[in-house]
């Protein structure tokens, strides 16, 4: 048989055998190669944890400044606000 004849017989076939693999294999390597990316943004990650080490943070470092004098009673009562969220200081007349 010639290769010629071969070819115009099985190309078509083998095309899309091929293509086929190709669909598979890129789907199979985009999964497997955005699964490290996925794992490493889930690590570690504890809402809970990440807000309770926020507060602390923000809780200590308002008693530090509080202790070395760098809050009066105006900072003190608009960090009070910023916290509780009041929206603005007309709500509070």
């Amino acid at each position: 048989m010639d290769a010629q004849l071969l070819i115009s017989i099985f190309g078509p076939a083998l095309w899309e055998v091929f293509k086929t693999l190709l669909e598979k294999g890129r789907d199979l390597a985009l999964e497997q190669g955005a699964q490290p990316l996925k794992d490493w943004i889930a690590s570690g990650y504890d809402e809970r944890k990440d807000s309770e080490s926020l507060r602390s943070a923000v809780l200590s470092t308002l008693d530090e400044l509080k202790k070395d004098g760098g809050l009066d009673k105006y900072d003190a009562l608009f960090a009070t606000l910023k916290l509780t969220e009041i929206p603005d200081f007309g709500s509070l007349f």
